[in-house]
């Protein structure tokens, strides 16, 4: 389990800078940040739509369990998973500690 990882999330997550948000990046490397700074993505390949949507439901319970929810796609044999801070339109620490949770059942 990374540090990330064991943290919770909090709703009372201030946005985070730019250099901030880099040095956490490189905690969860399978992601992506997006052109503008404000989003996290990752693509997952499957084998199949059935192990996508296994993959789905874990991260959904773990979206639960940290009332931090992603934005999620899913279609045959991949799942295309988004995350930020709506309310804050950017990123928080909140955001990374979801990544690195969802990484763990990926």
């Amino acid at each position: 389990m990374t540090s990330l990882a064991s943290q919770t999330c909090k709703h009372s997550d201030s946005k985070l800078p730019g250099a901030e948000i880099r040095k956490l990046l490189a905690e969860v490397p399978e992601w992506e940040l997006s052109s503008d700074g404000s989003t996290l993505t990752r693509y997952v390949e499957f084998k199949d739509y059935r192990s996508a949507l296994e993959a789905l439901v874990k991260i959904s319970a773990i979206a639960e369990r940290e009332q931090h929810h992603p934005d999620l796609g899913i279609g045959w044999g991949y799942l295309d998973i988004s995350l930020t801070t709506h309310a804050l339109d950017g990123l928080t620490k909140s955001d990374f500690i979801s990544a690195a949770k969802y990484d763990e059942v990926l």
